[in-house]
């Protein structure tokens, strides 16, 4: 595995790349992801991307997107966030032991060099990821990760799709900060959707209450999750997890995705009022 530590800004000297004005015209958008994604694919072969903010012990997913189409992003984001492989992330390991200095650190693995087992076969294995590049920056206030991947049939980044990221990885690092702080402001509807805990968490309490799993199953419904990611998150089977869906919905009185998650906004709403109103 290859680190490298950026030594201070550098992205004057980088000439300029497709796609950074709308990348910067739609941080705090919804269409941020496209953009973001576009941008990427100017600077080197990723196919995937997918982007986190660690802030109070937390890891949320701000971004994911995928050359084609944002699926199997959004799965390996959902997976890696929600079991917390942060914590064990190798290439995040010199950014935890060095000073929340800001700085960007840019680390370059194959995925064998993944020693936590679960985690490398669990959110890269089936996807058939050959390659990673992680660009991340810890401030005091939260930690920024950009994760960006390529499969074996797409191949090894190369020499100068390296050097292009180590060139703008201070724009990179800037724009994913700055997002993160927009999706995640206080009040804001949409971070009620970027932390998976925090959806179980206002899951857990709502009436009418649901069984572990079938709570379990919505929230990750609610976080994005497809069928699959979440059979394969919860270790059970993908007929289980609908099954579950199936429980929950009629305990509910709800039949699709978009009345849970109308439900759940109005659940969020309710809990986040009466915390504000008795702050007062």
């Amino acid at each position: 595995m290859q680190i490298t530590q950026v030594d201070g800004p550098i992205y004057g000297r980088s000439r300029a790349r497709l796609g950074l004005g709308a990348v910067v015209d739609q941080i705090g958008e919804e269409a941020f992801d496209p953009a973001f994604m576009q941008f990427i694919a100017s600077l080197c072969s990723a196919e995937h991307f997918a982007m986190y903010a660690v802030a109070d012990d937390t890891c949320r997913v701000i971004g994911s997107s995928g050359t084609g189409g944002g699926s199997v992003a959004k799965n390996q984001a959902c997976l890696y966030s929600s079991n917390a492989y942060w914590r064990v992330d190798p290439a995040l390991a010199s950014l935890w032991s060095s000073d929340p200095d800001c700085r960007p650190v840019l680390a370059h693995m194959e995925i064998g060099e993944i020693a936590h087992d679960e985690m490398r076969e669990k959110v890269y294995g089936p996807h058939g990821v050959r390659e990673r590049v992680v660009i991340s920056s810890r401030s005091r206030k939260q930690t920024t990760i950009v994760s960006l991947i390529n499969t074996h049939k797409r191949g090894a980044f190369s020499d100068d799709h390296l050097s292009a990221l180590e060139r703008m990885a201070d724009n990179i690092i800037a724009m994913a900060a700055k997002h993160a702080e927009m999706r995640m402001g206080p009040h804001d509807a949409s971070s009620a959707l970027t932390s998976l805990p925090a959806i179980e968490a206002c899951v857990a309490i709502c009436t009418p209450r649901l069984a572990r799993r079938e709570a379990e199953v919505c929230a990750r419904i609610l976080y994005g999750m497809t069928s699959l990611g979440i059979a394969l998150d919860l270790g059970i089977g993908e007929e289980s997890a609908m099954t579950y869906r199936k429980r929950a919905y009629s305990r509910l009185g709800i039949g699709s995705q978009r009345e849970l998650l109308l439900w759940y906004l109005n659940q969020w709403a309710k809990q986040n009022t009466a915390s504000y109103t008795g702050l007062q």
